[in-house]
């Protein structure tokens, strides 16, 4: 069914979420995000298997198990020369005992339950996917950016050498050096183009959107969500995973009250019609299986198996689920606190630094080996707040998959 589903997908025209969006200008986070409760094609596919425990709980809700079985047979009977026709009719009707209809009944409702907490679980896990990928694509943005202005300095650095040289104030090794750094700053940009291309295709995939529409994102790395633990925790006890193994483990249970009535046999009534020699015989009685080999001891056992597992799982879930949490708030401060460390102490100081060290270069009192020491210093000062930015980002959404959808 879900192959078939995802056939289907592929095939069919984008989905109206994505029609509805706008390419240009650029998709927001929230944007994104209403995408993926709308449109994702995981989410797709969860609400289509809750329509099919949907179809169950209407198989296990039957009034009968099975249909009514209607037996016909007839044929002439011979005796002395004479002939006479034989019919013999009977219709058996199956009947559930010992409260086996009502415990199908609950099994299929906590099933059905347990999917629709799952399309909530879809939408966090794509809810999660997405924002992390939007936050590479900004990442990767800022990169490029990044990546572009080191290249344009390159070549700025390479012809201060050649003019240098050139006057006779600067050795030939000096413009041999600045072109391999002017080739080294090109490389990065091809490789920041390459790192963007690839997050974009990740959110592609995660959203379904079609390969011939442009997608672009817009936002900042810097704009960073406000939380508060307590909320958080508050959100985490009602996870929709969580709310998921709760069901299984409802219907676990069901099974284990079903397995434990199937104890008592089910019975056919049976209405009978026959006619012999000539005289109308009227039959009913009841069918009763012997449980001489079957006694459901088997089914028994491993209902009450996957019940006691089913329950051990959710309460490790539960209960690693604060703990967790917990965690990575204290990891979203620590790095929310190493960015404002850098934005205080360090990036102010960087334009300052390398505006006296260039000058310094074109001045002739900076050796160019000097130069370029303090230029990949401040390169490494400012690649590593990109990281900082992207990590913390990222911190932020862990904190929200973790604590689950707000409903």
């Amino acid at each position: 069914m879900s192959c078939l589903l995802l056939f289907l997908l592929a095939l069919s025209p984008p989905a109206s979420g994505l029609q509805e969006v706008p390419a240009e200008g650029g998709l927001t986070l929230e944007e994104i995000r209403d995408l993926v409760r709308r449109a994702a094609p995981s989410v797709l596919l969860a609400r289509a298997r809750v329509e099919e425990a949907r179809g169950r709980l209407t198989t296990a809700s039957y009034l009968l198990p099975e249909n009514p079985l209607l037996e016909l047979d007839g044929g002439p009977r011979f005796r002395d020369g004479d002939r006479s026709g034989d019919i013999d009719a009977t219709l058996s009707i199956p009947l559930l005992t010992g409260g086996k209809r009502s415990s199908r009944i609950d099994s299929a409702k906590a099933e059905v339950e347990a999917e629709t907490a799952r399309i909530d679980e879809a939408v966090r896990i794509a809810l999660g996917q997405a924002s992390r990928a939007f936050h590479e694509v900004l990442f990767g943005e800022e990169r490029i950016r990044f990546a572009e202005e080191r290249e344009r300095i390159g070549r700025e650095l390479l012809r201060t050498a050649e003019r240098r040289e050139a006057a006779g104030q600067a050795p030939a090794f000096e413009v041999q050096i600045a072109g391999v750094e002017a080739g080294r700053s090109r490389g990065e940009v091809a490789a920041a183009r390459a790192s963007l291309a690839f997050a974009l295709l990740e959110l592609r995939t995660i959203l379904g959107w079609p390969s011939d529409r442009p997608l672009s994102v817009r936002g900042d790395l810097r704009d960073r969500g406000r939380f508060e633990l307590d909320r958080l925790l508050e959100r985490a006890a009602d996870r929709p995973d969580l709310r998921a193994l709760a069901s299984e483990a409802k219907r676990a249970r069901s099974d284990v009250e079903l397995a434990s009535a199937r104890r008592w046999p089910d019975l056919s009534f049976r209405i009978g019609y026959e006619r012999e020699e000539g005289a109308d015989v009227l039959k009913a009685g009841l069918g009763v299986p012997l449980p001489l080999v079957d006694r459901g001891q088997g089914a028994l056992e491993e209902a009450e198996a996957r019940a006691g597992r089913a329950r051990t799982e959710y309460e490790y879930a539960r209960s690693g689920a604060e703990g967790r949490l917990r965690l990575l708030w204290e990891r979203f401060e620590r790095l929310e606190e190493a960015v404002g460390i850098l934005e205080r102490e360090a990036l102010p100081r960087l334009e300052e630094a390398e505006s006296s060290a260039r000058a310094g270069y074109e001045g002739g009192y900076l050796p160019l080996p000097q130069w370029l020491v303090v230029r990949r210093e401040i390169l490494e000062t400012r690649a590593l707040y990109l990281q900082r930015l992207l990590e913390t980002a990222q911190a932020g959404v862990d904190l929200e998959f973790e604590a689950g959808v707000e409903r």
